[in-house]
């Protein structure tokens, strides 16, 4: 069994792996020492990976010390990837770079866009040839909402649970939360559909995929050709980890 562990810039993502097989996924809000020891309690761990924008924990080097372990804190050039680009290899973030792999390991010799779905929403493309395409970095339904509320006087800050509230939200509103909220979700929602739309006429009816935190508040039809992987970064990772051992 293999651990894969991708923190976040508000989350943090645990995924056990049975060779290509994701076994589990746990969710935290941060990554602590016991957290890892119940998942080598729960499983026979024999090695991993870690990747991180938002620092690493003083304790993991030590406590993972008795396994293979990779920790991705910063730019590794002696790391190798299944995909190649002509973006600056030292700036990409860790989380497109494991999107594209993750897409040309499940797409292969296909071109197909990975759009990330986190605080912020990045579009990426990856050519048939295994070309890495990064494109276009936007703010996410989080952070615009968060926005008009910090850059404004007046602007309430709305809530976003989408499990909790009626989507899609109306476009006719009658008070400002949903105003807001209609803004946010709906701004992103013509967002998406615009890049799409404009990848589609570059590149044919190629596949498109929404992977991050953010994608639930979005339903496309498969029929479209749309659709939705919330693990794509773990998938990325544990590929990514099989290539370098």
């Amino acid at each position: 069994m293999k651990l894969v562990v991708d923190i976040g810039n508000t989350k943090v993502k645990a995924g056990v792996f049975d060779g290509k097989r994701l076994v589990e996924v746990r969710a935290y809000d941060a990554w602590r020492r016991d957290d890892l020891d119940r998942l080598r309690q729960a499983y026979a761990i024999e090695g991993g990976i870690l990747s991180t924008v938002s620092g690493m924990p003083d304790w993991v080097e030590a406590a993972t010390a008795d396994m293979p372990f990779l920790i991705w804190d910063r730019f590794r050039p002696d790391w190798r990837f299944p995909v190649h680009t002509a973006y600056d290899m030292a700036a990409l973030g860790r989380d497109r770079l494991a999107i594209g792999v993750a897409l040309s390991c499940l797409y292969p010799r296909q071109t197909v866009l990975g759009i990330g779905m986190g605080s912020c929403i990045t579009y990426n493309l990856v050519r048939a040839d295994g070309c890495l395409e990064p494109g276009a970095i936007a703010p996410g339904v989080y952070m615009r909402a968060q926005a008009m509320h910090a850059f404004t006087h007046a602007l309430p800050q709305v809530d976003l649970d989408w499990q909790a509230a009626a989507w899609p939200v109306p476009v006719a509103v009658h008070d400002t939360e949903t105003a807001l909220r209609c803004g946010a979700v709906e701004g992103v929602r013509h967002e998406l559909e615009g890049f799409i739309r404009r990848y589609r006429n570059d590149c044919g009816a190629i596949p498109v995929v929404l992977t991050g935190g953010d994608a639930g508040y979005f339903e496309f039809s498969p029929k479209k050709r749309i659709f939705a992987k919330p693990n794509l970064v773990l998938v990325g990772l544990n590929e990514i980890l099989d290539y370098n051992k």
